[in-house]
């Protein structure tokens, strides 16, 4: 599981980034509350991630703080598999966006 990534910001959005660490590109979702405390591309940037692998693809979603990731957590994990399914771990990224 990867816990936290620490790079280089390459590119953001306001619901993705992707960071460069050591010459890999990461692609990661992220709430808005995390978006507004991004530094510029090419800056260094360290996220806490919580990981999750479904069926073959392995998604990552990054916080400024472990508290906005622990909320996050707490907010999908009752949720499990049925509202996951229909729709997905970013819509519950945007949520936690509001829980700040």
């Amino acid at each position: 599981m990867i816990a936290r990534l620490e790079g280089i910001m390459f590119e953001q959005h306001p619901t993705r980034v992707v960071i460069d660490v050591g010459g890999v590109g990461y692609d990661v979702h992220i709430p808005l509350s995390t978006f507004t405390e991004l530094p510029d591309a090419g800056k260094p940037v360290a996220l806490h991630i919580h990981t999750h692998a479904n069926e073959g693809a392995l998604q990552l979603f990054g916080f400024a703080s472990r508290a906005e990731r622990a909320a996050f957590a707490r907010l999908v994990k009752p949720l499990h598999d049925e509202m996951r399914g229909r729709f997905g771990e970013e819509v519950f990224c945007l949520l936690a966006s509001t829980k700040r």
